[in-house]
């Protein structure tokens, strides 16, 4: 019971200082205007709840950018359980072969890969291991890259 407790506790002190440090990398909100302009939906598919990633979305002004928000609560499986995102692709259906799956972590290049989707790693995340060791198609160290990607999938 002390672990819930604390659990609920830590939850709670994130909720009310998720944007003390998080902050928008160079390029972000320029790719999603681009994204915006051309018509492609943005979907997020995170271990946070759903409930904290729509808080942090809303603090950084950026939720309307996205169809769809993806939790480890939302549905019975979470990443990189490929099911997390094939249940995504049943509410939302999307073309696998005009999908491109952006993260910046191991986990991230796991379920990119057992659904098949082409995986672009962005070069400057959370992940302590070596960018080299994680398989991606594309690697990027600036959002403003996805710009052409994007080109490449339509």
């Amino acid at each position: 019971f002390l672990i819930d407790k604390v659990n609920k506790y830590f939850l709670k002190e994130y909720e009310k200082n998720i944007c003390s440090k998080s902050k928008l990398k160079i390029n972000v909100i320029h790719f999603l205007n681009f994204s915006k302009k051309e018509k492609i939906n943005l979907f997020i598919s995170t271990n946070k709840s759903e409930k904290i990633a729509k808080i942090l979305l809303k603090k950084l002004n950026i939720e309307q950018y996205f169809k769809f928000i993806a939790g480890r609560d939302t549905f019975p499986f979470r990443k990189p359980n490929p099911n997390h995102l094939l249940f995504m692709k049943t509410k939302y259906p999307f073309k696998k072969k005009q999908t491109l799956y952006v993260g910046d972590t191991e986990v991230d290049a796991e379920i990119a890969k057992k659904f098949n989707l082409k995986f672009v790693l962005f070069k400057n995340g959370y992940t302590t291991r070596n960018h080299l060791s994680i398989p991606y198609d594309h690697l990027i160290s600036n959002i403003k890259q996805l710009n052409n990607i994007c080109d490449g999938y339509k």
